[in-house]
């Protein structure tokens, strides 16, 4: 598929076939292609395909979470300012590749420097998978509180306030760290 401007709303590509999403900062969200009367979700993005293979293969079995900083010295996926940011872009993606296939949501065990605990088994990710989490149609019927409804808010609550939230995101990594089936190849 080729490059679109990456502002929100709907980019249409007849002669391609191509319906391409994109958020309020940008980031694809939904890339579909219609082909043979069926869609077929489009695969991951090269980075969120190396963070998700980093994830499954390193993380999800050492049942400790990880940041945002490790995770791209691991992969090579650089860290960005917040809108451009390779790492989350990434995340973001993967996070919504599992929600659709009903997978625990991998992403939440990528936490910030620093928001640690636990020996590692629970931390404390960015804000940004709060606003996920309120976005998504929750197929795999993950815990939800009250007051997650202020993520969808703009702007968004800041960072700090996600400890609002901490037994929704513990259950959340517990789900992942307990996860009994067996993680795709790719998504």
């Amino acid at each position: 598929m080729r490059s679109v401007a990456k502002r929100a709303g709907v980019h249409l590509d007849l002669r391609a076939g191509c319906i391409d999403m994109y958020d309020h900062l940008g980031h694809l969200f939904c890339g579909r292609v219609r082909g043979g009367g069926k869609e077929v979700r489009m695969p991951l993005s090269e980075e969120a395909q190396t963070i998700y293979q980093y994830l499954v293969s390193e993380v999800v079995g050492s049942g400790h979470v990880v940041t945002y900083g490790q995770v791209s010295g691991a992969t090579g996926v650089p860290l960005g300012p917040e809108g451009q940011n390779p790492v989350v872009n990434a995340l973001y993606e993967i996070f919504r590749a599992c929600d659709a296939a009903g997978l625990p949501p991998l992403t939440v065990v990528v936490v910030q420097h620093g928001q640690v605990y636990e020996n590692g088994r629970h931390g404390m990710p960015g804000g940004g998978y709060l606003v996920a989490e309120a976005r998504s149609p929750n197929k795999a019927g993950r815990r939800r509180d009250a007051g997650l409804d202020e993520w969808l808010e703009t702007p968004r609550p800041p960072d700090t306030d996600t400890w609002q939230m901490r037994a929704m995101i513990e259950a959340h990594q517990d789900s992942v760290w307990s996860y009994e089936g067996e993680w795709p190849e790719s998504l």
